[in-house]
């Protein structure tokens, strides 16, 4: 039953919905044929149409696993799933719950009145009770999450349960449970960026703090490093201390990396394996400082940036001009001083259209 907890949002465009209406019933789902073969991993196109249809409707996505429950639980082809493979498809779980805000509630099943072999009423119970665990689990997570929201452009810094510091970058949301007990691993979910300052724990017990992305978990012991987790990028510089680093969906094998102060690791999401190289860990934390520091930094970077941290649309009018690059650096107060900072050190005109839409063009 490993269909309906991978749901992966891809962000594909062009697509035809698998229904015109995003309002569908379990029977629906049950009868149409491309969603089979969505649950089954059999049709990569329809894997991709459904993929994309959850992704723009997530209110369906509690009735979409409640179908995919019971066709995975009627399935006359047994399967043996190996314990990594359960252990991972827990962590996606977990971390699409602890994002998960508005969760549909599950609605009854009409069942027609019918005679059931035997094992279908096994079935049923098992899926009933998948069911009531999954509720069960959110609900209590609902009531002792701590959940922190940066707006566009805005940062902030955070102390946590173990008085370890995490600042949180622009567009970031961070979640992690009220309490901590001594005895278990500290955790920690982001959406977004952040800059991690991790205390040792004292004393006795499992001293790990884990940091939940969707694609990538990052266990340390004591260390600073930065985590960037957007449009699909995974992250991680380490500025001291050790890191150990793993695929959340690596179905294969289990793929980790380990990195020493002064490396970064970005996630290649189509081959599921880390790149290694070694960087100036300053160049992506002094964001935490109100300042950015560029090394022949292409105006593209830039960009990236200005639309993933501040919120803008931006239009390039001679795409000639984001292959310029930069070096020194810049402090940020705000984003006006950023934009005049810019448009300085690139010889270019940044003006903007509306509340979030910037157009740079060359200055004549």
């Amino acid at each position: 039953m490993t269909g309906f907890l991978s749901l992966n949002k891809k962000k594909t465009t062009g697509v035809k919905y698998p229904m015109d209406l995003p309002d569908f019933t379990i029977e629906e789902l049950l009868q149409d044929s491309s969603f089979q073969h969505w649950v089954y991993k059999t049709d990569v196109a329809a894997e991709v149409k459904w993929d994309t249809f959850l992704a723009a409707h997530p209110e369906q996505l509690v009735v979409a696993e409640q179908a995919a429950l019971l066709l995975a639980g009627i399935s006359f082809t047994p399967m043996v799933i190996p314990e990594v493979q359960e252990q991972e498809s827990w962590q996606r779980l977990k971390y699409r719950l602890a994002f998960q805000e508005n969760a549909a509630p599950l609605q009854p099943v009409k069942i027609t009145n019918r005679s059931y072999p035997q094992w279908s009423k096994w079935a049923a119970a098992v899926i009933l009770f998948c069911l009531g665990s999954t509720l069960f689990y959110y609900a209590a997570l609902k009531q002792k999450q701590q959940v922190y929201r940066t707006n566009y452009g805005e940062t902030a810094t955070l102390i946590l349960p173990d008085s370890s510091t995490v600042v949180l970058n622009g567009n970031t949301t961070l979640r992690y449970m009220a309490n901590w007990r001594s005895n278990e691993s500290r955790e920690v979910w982001l959406a977004g960026e952040a800059f991690f300052s991790v205390l040792q724990k004292p004393g006795r017990g499992n001293a790990k703090f884990i940091v939940h992305t969707p694609e990538v978990n990052v266990r340390v012991l004591g260390t600073r490093f930065n985590v960037t987790n957007r449009r699909q990028t995974t992250r991680i510089v380490l500025n001291s201390g050790k890191v150990c680093l793993s695929v959340n969906n690596s179905i294969n094998e289990k793929v980790t990396e380990t990195l020493k102060p002064g490396e970064m690791a970005e996630l290649l999401p189509v081959e599921q394996k880390f790149t290694k190289r070694r960087v100036n860990p300053e160049l992506y934390s002094s964001w935490t400082h109100k300042k950015l520091i560029f090394e022949a930094t292409p105006l593209a970077d830039i960009v990236t940036l200005l639309e993933e941290n501040y919120g803008f649309t931006v239009k390039v009018s001679d795409p000639r001009i984001v292959t310029r690059k930069i070096t020194g650096e810049i402090y940020i107060d705000d984003v006006n001083t950023l934009l005049l900072a810019l448009s300085t050190s690139f010889d270019l005109k940044l003006e903007k259209q509306g509340r979030k839409t910037l157009l740079i063009t060359p200055n004549s």
